[in-house]
């Protein structure tokens, strides 16, 4: 008796058909996946900058409480391009060309919303926040004074921070 079957050639593997339906399912997965990655990304890539921004107000308030000194932190948005770019200096001085640290380039500023104190020296114009000798908040805004970051990609997403007490309290979550 004979107990294994033989197999034709007809009859192993699978068809055409079952191999393009089983393509097409992927196909279908990975457009729905990548819809919703795309403002995934975008979301933490304006997450990591709203941080960046928040990071630099802080050091700025940090270095004025360390050194008895007032400081501050500028944005600015150069013309003519879309790079946005801070530096944290001392009030009052003009902050060099190498001490611009460029943020995403995939961002700009919200000019609308941002209620910073805007300075202009020579042809620049940025946004500031000033810090006293004691950590505390310079400005003649109604409070909260707030900086406010475009997604270039998506334009419904905005991050957002903002001092919200003369005493220099911040948050991100506008």
């Amino acid at each position: 008796m004979q107990f294994i079957k033989s197999y034709n050639q007809s009859e192993v593997g699978f068809t055409l058909l079952e191999l393009m339906v089983v393509v097409a399912i992927f196909g279908i997965l990975a457009a729905m996946t990548l819809v919703s990655w795309f403002p995934f990304v975008e979301g933490q890539r304006l997450q990591a900058v709203e941080e960046l921004a928040y990071r630099a107000m802080k050091d700025a308030q940090t270095n004025a409480l360390k050194r008895k000194q007032s400081w501050q932190v500028s944005f600015r948005q150069l013309t003519g391009t879309s790079v946005v770019e801070y530096a944290t200096h001392l009030e009052g001085e003009t902050p060099s060309a190498g001490s611009w640290i460029e943020m995403d380039d995939q961002i700009s500023l919200d000019t609308t919303e941002t209620n910073f104190d805007v300075e202009t020296r020579g042809s620049d114009s940025y946004y500031k926040v000033v810090f006293d000798y004691q950590g505390t908040l310079i400005s003649d805004k109604k409070l909260p004074v707030k900086l406010v970051i475009d997604s270039k990609n998506i334009q419904t997403k905005k991050a957002c921070v903002s001092v919200e007490t003369i005493l220099g309290a911040m948050r991100t979550d506008c």
